[in-house]
Formats: C-alpha cells, sequence, structure tokens
C-alpha cells in the first residue's frame, strides 16, 4: 500500500480534526495560532498493523516551542486506535503533559479521505471531544500564563530602558561636569598667572619706588641751567611753541623730572605722618620749584611776568591753550611742505629723501604720524619725469616696501638714471655775429665821415637811491666805493652771465654706439667724431 500524506488541523473552538489537503481559507476559519499535523499512513504487511507517522510543525506558534519539528510513530492493529494514539502522544507532548495520563483517552470525532479523495465515515469516540476541550483549555491557560510572562518581560524591559536611558543622562550630565570642572581648572589656572604677573608688577613698582626714595634721599641729578638756557626761549607770540616744548621734554626727561608736567604738586601731608613721608614730600617740593625756575628762564620777560606764580604743571597746560592756534598752523605748515616738497630734475636723492624726512618727522613730533605706504605714495609723486620708468616698475610689481628700503632703490637708479641721460651744459655761450657792411649813414659820396651828433650824459643816481652792497643812499652798486675796493682786493669777484642750456636726450633705438642730435642751435650734440662728419656731409648735399 502506497503511503497517503496527509494534514491534520487542530480547530480553535475545540472542534474536530479534520485531515484536509488544500489550505484555502483556513487562516480565515482559525481564531488563534494552531499547529499543524503532517500524517503518513503506512502499511505494515508482516503484523496486520497500520502505522502512522505523525509530524508537529510549531512554526513558532506554540510556546513552550520544544521543537520546530515533532516525529510520531505507532503501530495499531486498527488504523483509528493508531491515529488516536499518535494525537494523543503529539498533544500531550506539545501542552507538557504526562503521555501517560492521557493514554486512554479518545477522540470524539475524525474525519478521513481515503485514497481517492472521498471522504469516509468513521465510528465516533466519545472521550475524543471531552479530551480535545480539555486539551483546549490547557492551551488556553498556558497562553495566558505566557501573555503574563511577556507582558512581565514588557515591563522589565521598559523598567531596563529607562534605567539605560537614565544612566545614559547621568553620564552626559557627568561628562558635562568634567567639561565645566575643566574651564575652571583653566579659568583658575589663568587668573593665578595673572596674579602671578600682578604680583611682579608691584614688586618692581616698590622696587622703584623704593629707587626713588633713596635719589630723593642722595639727591636727584642737578639740572643744568646753562645748557638749557641756549636754547631759544619761549616768544610771547608763542611762534615757535612747538619746539619749546620738546625741548623742555627732552631738558625734564633726563634729570628724571617729567613726572613735574604731568600733575601737580598736591598738598602737603598731614603732621601726623612719618618722618620718611615728610621728607619725600620735601624733597618733591625742591623738585618742583627747580623745574618752575628753569621753564621760567625759558620764557620772554612777558611771560615770565605772567606766570611767575603758577605751578609748573599748571603753567605748561596754560601755555598749551594759549599757544594751541599758532601750534595748528605749524602742523598745517608742516603737513603743506610735506606734500608739496617736489624733486627738481638732476637734484640729488638724498637731500631730497632727508627733506622728505625731516618733514615726517616733524609732523610726528606733532602727533600726526603719516602711515608707511601714504608716505611711499608721496615719495614717489614727487620725483621727477626721469624716474618714470622706476614708478611704474614699482607699482606694476606691486612692491611693499619701507621708507628705507625704498631710499636704497632710489640711490641704485639714480646711478642707472645719471648713465642714460646724456647732458650737455654750456658755462658760456659763445656769439656768432656776422660781418655786416659799414654803416652807408656816417659817410657821404666823397667819403668823408660825417660827424655824428655827441650822445646826452646818462642822468646819475637820484638821492634816495640805495646801494644793493653797502645799503648806502646816493650811488649804485657799481659806483660803490666799498664795491670797487673789494673787487680791486680780490674779496669779491665779478660775476658775468652765462647760459645754461641742458639738452635731456632719450635714446629709443636698439643701436646706441654712434648717434648725433641736432638741436636748432649753434652748437650740435654728438658721442662719435666722425659720425659728426658724416652728418656735416649729409646736410652739405641736402
Amino acid at each position: 500500500m502506497e503511503p497517503t500524506n496527509v494534514k491534520f488541523y487542530q480547530l480553535g473552538n475545540g472542534g474536530d480534526l479534520i485531515f484536509e489537503r488544500d489550505l484555502d481559507g483556513l487562516s480565515e476559519y482559525l481564531g488563534r495560532p494552531h499547529p499543524e499535523f503532517h500524517g503518513v499512513e503506512v502499511n505494515d504487511q508482516h503484523g496486520g498493523e497500520l502505522q502512522w507517522v505523525i509530524t508537529a510543525d510549531l512554526r513558532g506558534k506554540m510556546e513552550p516551542p520544544t521543537s520546530e519539528r515533532i516525529l510520531f510513530s505507532f503501530r495499531e492493529s486498527s488504523w483509528m486506535d493508531g491515529l488516536a494514539h499518535a494525537l494523543q502522544e503529539a498533544f500531550a507532548r506539545l501542552c507538557g503533559q504526562n503521555v501517560v495520563a492521557v493514554l486512554a483517552s479518545r477522540f470524539a470525532h475524525h474525519a478521513r479521505r481515503d485514497s481517492f479523495g472521498a471522504p469516509m465515515e468513521v465510528q465516533m469516540h466519545p472521550q475524543l471531544r471531552h479530551h480535545v476541550d480539555h486539551l483546549d483549555y490547557m492551551l488556553f491557560q498556558t497562553q495566558k500564563e505566557l501573555d503574563n510572562s511577556r507582558g512581565y518581560a514588557n515591563q522589565t524591559h521598559m523598567a531596563l530602558a529607562q534605567h539605560a536611558d537614565a544612566i545614559k543622562m547621568l553620564n552626559q550630565d557627568r561628562k558635562s561636569l568634567r567639561l565645566q570642572r575643566a574651564k575652571k581648572d583653566a579659568t583658575i589656572v589663568r587668573l593665578r598667572a595673572k596674579i602671578a604677573a600682578l604680583e611682579i608688577t608691584v614688586k618692581a613698582q616698590e622696587d622703584q619706588l623704593r629707587e626713588m626714595e633713596d635719589d630723593d634721599d642722595h639727591g636727584a641729578p642737578s639740572i643744568n641751567f646753562n645748557q638749557f638756557l641756549e636754547k631759544e626761549k619761549l616768544k610771547g607770540n608763542g611762534s615757535n611753541f612747538t619746539d619749546w616744548f620738546r625741548h623742555v621734554r627732552i631738558f625734564l626727561t633726563g634729570g628724571s623730572l617729567q613726572y613735574v608736567l604731568d600733575a601737580p604738586l598736591g598738598p602737603p601731608p598731614p603732621p601726623a605722618v612719618s618722618e620718611d613721608i615728610k621728607n619725600v614730600y620735601e624733597t618733591r617740593v625742591t623738585r618742583y620749584s627747580e623745574v618752575q625756575c628753569a621753564i621760567l628762564c625759558s620764557l620772554e620777560a612777558e611771560l615770565q611776568k605772567h606766570f611767575e606764580h603758577h605751578d609748573p604743571c599748571d603753567m605748561m597746560r596754560e601755555l598749551k591753550l594759549i599757544f594751541e592756534t599758532h601750534a595748528a598752523v605749524e602742523s598745517y605748515e608742516a603737513s603743506k611742505q610735506f606734500f608739496s616738497c617736489m624733486m627738481e630734475e638732476g637734484s640729488s636723492v638724498s637731500e631730497h629723501m632727508f627733506a622728505m624726512s625731516g618733514h615726517a618727522k616733524k609732523l610726528s613730533d606733532m602727533g600726526m604720524m603719516i602711515p608707511n605706504q601714504l608716505g611711499i605714495h608721496r615719495v614717489l609723486q614727487s620725483l621727477p619725469p626721469s624716474y618714470k620708468n622706476f614708478m611704474m616698475n614699482y607699482n606694476m610689481q606691486n612692491m611693499n616696501k619701507d621708507l628705507p628700503e625704498l631710499f636704497s632703490m632710489l640711490k641704485s637708479a639714480e646711478v642707472e638714471i645719471k648713465k642714460e641721460n646724456q647732458v650737455l651744459m654750456v658755462n658760456k655761450t659763445t656769439s656768432f655775429k656776422k660781418q655786416g657792411k659799414p654803416n652807408k649813414g656816417n659817410f657821404k659820396k666823397g667819403g668823408k665821415k660825417v660827424a655824428t651828433h655827441p650822445e646826452k650824459p646818462k642822468a646819475g643816481p637820484k638821492p634816495e637811491t640805495v646801494c644793493y652792497y653797502c645799503q648806502g643812499k646816493g650811488h649804485w652798486k657799481r659806483n660803490c666805493s666799498k664795491y670797487l675796493a673789494d673787487l680791486k682786493s680780490g674779496h669779491v669777484k665779478k660775476k658775468g652771465i652765462s647760459d645754461i642750456h641742458v639738452i635731456d636726450v632719450y635714446l629709443t633705438g636698439s643701436r646706441s654706439s654712434a648717434w648725433v642730435f641736432d638741436t636748432g642751435s649753434v652748437a650740435h650734440i654728438c658721442n662719435s667724431k666722425q659720425n659728426c662728419g658724416i652728418n656735416e656731409a649729409w646736410r652739405g648735399t641736402r
């Protein structure tokens, strides 16, 4: 007999066991997860008994899952008993029950199809229904316990998740606290460094104050009045206030007395202070008096009368207020000279740069600092046209130099420009006069000379005429007896009239070994005598 493969399904409502081949619509009919049983009927020819092989496929739907597939095999003389025994064993193992306790139970209803597919009527088993209901109840209780266990597991999992979140938050807070602590430690280190620096500064100031007190005790260097009085005094109109104030600053700095102009002397200390403080104050009074006398000596008489009883600090403050407008005018003139200074063609670059530096230094002394780039632009703008190529090269290469570096570059360029430019300087012009015919008006036809009319004598100098040489009145310089005597003795040389004809020649050709330049004057320029002769021959044939 050929084995027949059959599937057994347990219904969700505890009904009959049905053997089907078609699975369509089974999921809609069943109300909960179920196991599947696969049975194979085997005919044993020797004993005349039927062997049923039952396989339970849990597919993860029954709990606890003993195995995904469970195999049962029984031999019975009746196929119904064998099937009931096999299913009983399968349900018992699936439900975790003792096999012996349910061994004698029977199934109430079952159905089977024969080899031709037709349903077969079988006898009913009274105990099958009861046993199936009992197994269904046991499965329900087991499922309930499993649901409770699953709920408890979910609660435990949620508690563990909350605990993990709390631990994560604690770790983050711990990390944040560590960062805050690191920042606080860095702040503490920085503050400690500042405190150490301040302590060093305080110590240095204390040492400096102690040295000042020692200097006051031993006497500060006296002021050299003679050296200070050699300088120009401050005029009553304040025209030289800037230079005078600079000299005063330099003079007081040399004697370590510049603090006298920064702050007034102040009131005397109270009688209850120590003798050291009183001595220091007396020394300061002496220093202030010396500076006051020095400043008063450097003023003109009118200003001395006005500031005779003024403190040095108040005196300097009031002088600044009075002559502030003069300082503004002086700074205006200095800036005007700086921005209008131009280098003449052929003059020395060194002299021009020294003049520009002097103007810039004067402005800086007045508190008007000129930026380096502005100073560079002003120097380039003050150059003559012969430095046009130098300026173009400097701007195209976008050079960023300081004034000393620019001065060095200009010195090098000056040498090259002097080599390229050919300059002719004529100390005295040559007179070329044509020999004309004699004047016909002075002769008659016979050849006798006609008497000419005598020229009228020129008028002499007027009484109010001033001589340019001796500044005397009533004569000219050419008639001055002092001038003629000095001229005869050689103390004064007579100056003649001379012309300087300067011609700049710029050669643009590739060859410059021989050239001639026709100036249109009586003299020409040529660097080759032979070429000059060729030029004369060419002019003769023109």
